[in-house]
């Protein structure tokens, strides 16, 4: 399994690679366990980091006003992140209000 950004993983079955969000579930029992959520499936991890990245471009349009230049620069943000990640390198994206 690989950690790509905060809860979001891709795992691989002999079929594809699947990109999905791992969260706390609160059991009838009243214990807290690990469940997948958000499941997408891929031909490759590339694809699925793509795929991550328009998700977090239409949550940023969902949730912020914004004018086109200023959505051009965000949607650049958010490839540069994912292309960082893809890298290596450890980014902290710190979403604005």
């Amino acid at each position: 399994m690989i950690h790509v950004y905060k809860n979001w993983y891709i795992n691989a079955d002999s079929r594809c690679y699947s990109l999905f969000q791992i969260v706390d579930v609160k059991t009838k029992s009243g214990e807290i366990e690990q469940q997948s959520k958000n499941a997408t499936y891929h031909p490759t991890v590339a694809a699925c980091l793509k795929h991550f990245c328009r998700l977090k471009q239409r949550k940023l349009t969902a949730t912020k006003d914004m004018e086109l230049h200023e959505a051009i620069k965000r949607f650049e943000k958010v490839e540069s992140l994912v292309i960082s990640i893809a890298e290596g390198d450890k980014i902290e994206l710190k979403e604005r209000n």
